[in-house]
């Protein structure tokens, strides 16, 4: 919906079949008005998951002041908190605690804005604990500042603190591609 809070929550021990389907927590729905507030999620505490533990696909959404933890135990492609798409344009993931995402495949992330995101501003985050990357942002005229990032990878496999690829995004046959 839009216009949602979310706040002072616990939700724990979901998402078991690995899937974005049942976050725990998600707000904003897509295709609503373009000067519609999606939603905040303040304040709460997301842990033991499937999968992700905080998902928005609106903008602008404001994720804040969260502690995220220990997710992934069902899945190998996943980020604790996590976005993608242009549609989030304009959010903001400020003042969250991320930390425990590694898959049995060395794969895992704190904070994610995925394939073609856009103006999405990360910061004052503090994620560890993570199996591929702390932070990474996809896409054109996103803003990562202020964070700390610690712990991330293996020896034997170094993962990335802060990861914003510069190259083209590819072409993903499943997805609707945007332009960039």
């Amino acid at each position: 919906g839009f216009d949602t809070l979310v706040e002072n929550s616990i939700v724990h021990d979901v998402c078991w079949d690995g899937s974005l389907r049942y976050v725990p927590i998600m707000t904003g729905a897509n295709g609503g008005p373009a000067d519609a507030a999606a939603g905040t999620v303040r304040g709460c505490t997301v842990f033991n998951l499937g999968n992700a533990g905080i998902c928005f696909r609106s903008r602008p959404c404001v994720i804040e002041r969260n502690v995220v933890f220990d997710g992934g135990l069902s899945c190998h492609d996943v980020a604790l908190i996590y976005t993608g798409g242009p549609g989030a344009s304009g959010s903001i993931v400020r003042y969250n605690w991320v930390a425990g995402c590694r898959t049995d495949i060395g794969g895992g992330l704190g904070i994610r804005g995925d394939d073609q995101t856009r103006n999405l501003t990360v910061h004052h985050n503090v994620v560890w604990d993570a199996g591929a990357a702390g932070i990474i942002v996809k896409g054109d005229l996103n803003t990562v500042c202020n964070n700390t990032v610690l712990y991330v990878g293996t020896k034997d496999r170094p993962g990335a603190f802060i990861n914003m690829p510069t190259r083209t995004e590819p072409t993903k046959p499943w997805r609707k591609q945007h332009p960039l």
